[in-house]
């Protein structure tokens, strides 16, 4: 036996039950993506480890040089912005908080990051957030004046579990938007 509610349905499911525009991607579609599968695989931080900066003296060298923007990154990270664009794809990048002992540092995090580069980070990556539908800017870092209290990081730069479990429904509801 079927009800009225179920004959209407079915007479009305084109305009009712619309497709999710959502389109599924693979690991493997991702990776084909140009510089995104290399990027990851070589440099998944994006920088030379902690480790070889501490202990190789040819990296030592470079530590003051390191914290500038790299213009052939920069423009890796747009082309995979714009390929992921172009499949739809979201793309969330957010500046984690620190300790907020940071605040009257000259520095910004414990790598050594000055005011000067944080600031440009945060301009550039505003500017990228307008040109791209699909990217979402958040600075959390705030230069330290965030709304992260100091007993929810385990050091300088990493979380909790209780500043891990506010920075998740931060990005949830960032996500919900």
């Amino acid at each position: 036996m079927r009800s009225r509610g179920f004959a209407f349905d079915r007479a009305n499911s084109d305009t009712l039950w619309q497709p999710s525009k959502e389109q599924n991607v693979t690991v493997s579609e991702l990776t084909s993506i140009p510089y995104i599968a290399d990027y990851w695989q070589k440099n998944p931080w994006g920088l030379e480890s902690d480790d070889d900066v501490w202990d190789n003296p040819k990296t030592k060298k470079k530590w003051k040089q390191r914290w500038e923007i790299s213009e052939k990154r920069w423009n890796r990270l747009k082309s995979m912005i714009t390929a992921l664009n172009e499949k739809e794809i979201r793309v969330l990048l957010y500046l984690s908080p620190t300790h907020p002992i940071i605040r009257n540092s000259p520095v910004v995090d414990d790598d050594g990051t000055t005011r000067k580069g944080y600031q440009e980070l945060v301009s550039r990556l505003k500017e990228l957030e307008g040109q791209y539908s699909n990217l979402v800017f958040i600075d959390l870092l705030q230069g330290g004046n965030h709304g992260f209290e100091r007993q929810m990081f385990r050091d300088l730069d990493h979380l909790n579990e209780a500043g891990a479990r506010k920075l998740t429904r931060t990005l949830d509801n960032i996500l919900q938007r």
